[in-house]
C-alpha cells in the first residue's frame, strides 16, 4: 500500500465509544487493537477516539481515505515480532513522508508514538492496510482542522463519440478535469458478452462496491439510461472497491445518486485497452487488446 502523499488533509473527529471499522478491529477505551494482518497490538494507554484521514495517492492520484485510533502522546504500541517487512510512514503538519529509517526494517516489538503524530505501520511484501495511529500533543490538543466538506467537482458531459469493439454506444458519460467517467453498470452492461466482463456487486453493510472479473453482468435496472446532457455536481465516492475480494484504488464521483469511474482505471482493472481518437473526437475501448498507458 503504497502511498508517496505530499498533501494530507485530516479530518479529525473524537468519536467515543465508537467501534473501528472493519479493517481493524478496537474499541474506543480499550488497550488491544488487531491490525488488517491479524497482529495484535497492545497499547500502554487506551484508545481515545478516531479520527478520519485522507489524500492522495502520488502514483495513481487516487483520493484514499481511512481510519486512525488517537492516543495519548507517548504511547507506546506493541506487537508481536514477526518475519514482515515494515514501512514506517509519518506525518506531521498535513505533510506526509516516509522516513529513511523506517523503510524495510524487519518489524519490531515496540513503537514509541510521540505526538502530534501520524503513524501508519504496513506490510511492504503485501501492501496490506496494516494500521493507523494518530498520537496527540503533550497537551492533549488536537491540531488545526482542515475544512471537512467533501470534495465537489464539475461535471461536464462527453459529448464524444465512443466505440467498443468498433461499435458505436450511446453511454451517460462525464469528464472532469480532462479524464472520462462512465457509470460503473453501464460499462459491466456493455462488456458482458466479452472477454473482459465484470459482474457489479453493492454491499451496503461495508459501503463497499465489489466487482468480480469474468463473470457476466446481473441487471438491476436502468443500465444505458441517457442524462440530459448539463453539467453536474460530481462528490468523491466515499465507498471502498473491492476487485475479485482484494481491496483496489479506484476514482469515482456519485452524480445524481450514481457512481461514474474513470474508463482508463476500468481499462487497467480489467486489462481492455482504451485510446482516445483526436481527429475524430472518439474514444475507443477495444477488449480483445491488453491496457496500454497512454
Amino acid at each position: 500500500m503504497k502511498k508517496n502523499i505530499l498533501t494530507l488533509a485530516l479530518t479529525l473527529v473524537l468519536c467515543l465509544g465508537l467501534t473501528i471499522p472493519a479493517f481493524a478491529e478496537g474499541t474506543v477505551g480499550e488497550t488491544v487493537v488487531i491490525d488488517s494482518d491479524g497482529k495484535q497490538w497492545v497499547l500502554s494507554q487506551p484508545i481515545l477516539g478516531t479520527t478520519e484521514i485522507g489524500g492522495t495517492d502520488h502514483d495513481t492520484g487516487v483520493a484514499w481515505t481511512a481510519i486512525a485510533y488517537v492516543v495519548a502522546a507517548d504511547t507506546v504500541a506493541t506487537a508481536p515480532i514477526t518475519d514482515d517487512v515494515v514501512s514506517l510512514v509519518q506525518t506531521s503538519d498535513y505533510e506526509m513522508y516516509y522516513q529513511s529509517m523506517g523503510l524495510g526494517r524487519r518489524w519490531e516489538e515496540s513503537y514509541m508514538l510521540s505526538g502530534p503524530m501520524l503513524y501508519n505501520f504496513f506490510d511492504m511484501d503485501d501492501g496490506s492496510k496494516g494500521i493507523w495511529f494518530y498520537a496527540l500533543a503533550h497537551d492533549g490538543e488536537m491540531p488545526p482542522q482542515e475544512p471537512t466538506t467533501p470534495t465537489a467537482k464539475t461535471a461536464q458531459p462527453t459529448h464524444s463519440k465512443v466505440y467498443v469493439d468498433g461499435l458505436s454506444v450511446s453511454f451517460d458519460a462525464y469528464t472532469i478535469d480532462g479524464n472520462n467517467y462512465f457509470k460503473l453498470r453501464d460499462l459491466a452492461h456493455v462488456l458482458s458478452g466479452t472477454q473482459t466482463k465484470f459482474d457489479v456487486q453493492w454491499d451496503g453493510d461495508k459501503n463497499a462496491i465489489n466487482l468480480v472479473s469474468n463473470k457476466p453482468y446481473t441487471a438491476v435496472g436502468g443500465e444505458m439510461s441517457q442524462g440530459d446532457s448539463v453539467p453536474k455536481e460530481g462528490k468523491i465516492s466515499t465507498s471502498a472497491f473491492y476487485l475479485d475480494g482484494n481491496e483496489i484504488a479506484l476514482t469515482a464521483y456519485t452524480i445524481d445518486g450514481n457512481n461514474y469511474f474513470k474508463l482508463r482505471e476500468i481499462g487497467m482493472a480489467f486489462d481492455f485497452d482504451v485510446t482516445w481518437d483526436e481527429k475524430n473526437n472518439s474514444i475507443m475501448v477495444e477488449t480483445d487488446a491488453s491496457y496500454t498507458a497512454d
